[in-house]
């Protein structure tokens, strides 16, 4: 049933993150004393207060507040991201571990792999402050998904655009995050086509957010950002995940003389892939003080010192997980305790360290 609320004031409040508006209608519902909610008058001010308590908590948000801009612009050689008309860095995290405790440490967006349980995301961003760069799978060859198959290709394009029909309006939306490390070694055009088609169509649906889509590094002689460039003119951003070469993927970048600009969509320590290992053949994993200063030298090296090519980043990983070892990419522990990453980035998001930082180790 579709309720129609009419009270002066009412702009300002529907303006207003969630989790702030309660006094905004204590104070509204006093001067007031009394307004028309669906075309009934409410003289009593405390019933009237309760309802529309209930109007704004829990109305669909697409009926609250308008969807955001989220513009790319260009000035130069000098490229900015602009949400609402303000300019925008983004100072990101790959997860969506607590996002109160994201936004004291001073960052302002998360970053998803794909839409399961986008709605609930957006939300609860939006309520801290945040945005979300709304991830969507895209299948890999190398776990079995063919490109040539077109029924197969179109099935999940027809997928990414189903989600952003329905997440678009979202003011907490920031960017379209189209797959994640999908190329392979990044010589299949059918791939790129496949990306391109999703981007181009996305930009007709919805052209106030930017697309992006995720690699693996740059590519064997930078081929994967030129495949990119010759294929996938839809495409706004270039996300590259780094870890080890993360100092230098700026240079890199640079020298393959792209027309597009980059954000870093995971960073953190060296990967199993990229450090020695064991007699026995098990990767050697650095202790965390090791960890984060990898962590602080690729954001100053690739996104602090790159302002006009570089967006900004989202460092992985903003929770914990098992992969090689239970605390290979982790920024936090199971129990929510920080580890020495989360002081260096909060360092360089906010100019300043934490209190009572992480021991050294």
């Amino acid at each position: 049933m579709k309720f129609i609320c009419e009270l002066s004031g009412i702009g300002g409040i529907l303006g207003i993150p969630l989790h702030k508006r309660s006094h905004c209608i204590s104070a509204l519902c006093s001067r007031h004393g009394a307004g028309i909610l669906g075309g009934f008058t409410v003289n009593n001010v405390h019933l009237f207060k309760l309802i529309l308590v209930a109007f704004l908590v829990c109305f669909p948000y697409e009926r609250l507040k308008a969807q955001s801009v989220v513009q790319l612009r260009k000035t130069g050689e000098t490229w900015e991201l602009t949400r609402d008309g303000e300019p925008y860095f983004i100072r990101g995290v790959g997860g969506t571990g607590s996002l109160s405790f994201l936004k004291q440490l001073g960052g302002n967006s998360i970053r998803t792999w794909s839409v399961e349980d986008a709605e609930r995301t957006l939300d609860a961003a939006y309520a801290e402050g945040v945005t979300v760069c709304v991830g969507m799978w895209l299948e890999h060859e190398r776990h079995g998904f063919d490109y040539q198959d077109q029924a197969r290709v179109q099935q999940q394009k027809r997928r990414c655009l189903d989600s952003v029909k329905r997440l678009k309006d979202h003011p907490a939306v920031l960017m379209w995050g189209i797959g994640n490390e999908m190329e392979g070694n990044g010589k299949d055009p059918a791939i790129w086509k496949a990306v391109e088609e999703i981007a181009e169509e996305i930009k007709s649906l919805d052209p106030n957010h930017p697309t992006m889509t995720v690699i693996a590094e740059l590519g064997e002689g930078e081929n994967k950002i030129r495949a990119i460039e010759e294929h996938c003119p839809s495409i706004d951003v270039i996300g590259v995940n780094s870890y080890g070469g993360i100092t230098t993927l700026a240079s890199r970048f640079k020298n393959a003389k792209v027309s597009k600009p980059f954000v870093i969509t995971e960073h953190g320590p060296a990967g199993p892939w990229e450090v020695g290992k064991t007699s026995w053949d098990s990767p050697i994993e650095a202790s965390s003080t090791e960890k984060a200063k990898l962590y602080a030298s690729g954001y100053e090296a690739s996104v602090a010192s790159q302002a006009g090519l570089c967006l900004g980043a989202y460092s992985f990983l903003w929770g914990h997980k098992q992969e090689t070892t239970a605390t290979w990419f982790g920024m936090l522990l199971p129990d929510g305790s920080r580890l020495a990453a989360v002081d260096v980035i909060s360092s360089a998001w906010t100019g300043k360290p934490p209190a009572n930082r992480c021991p050294e180790i």
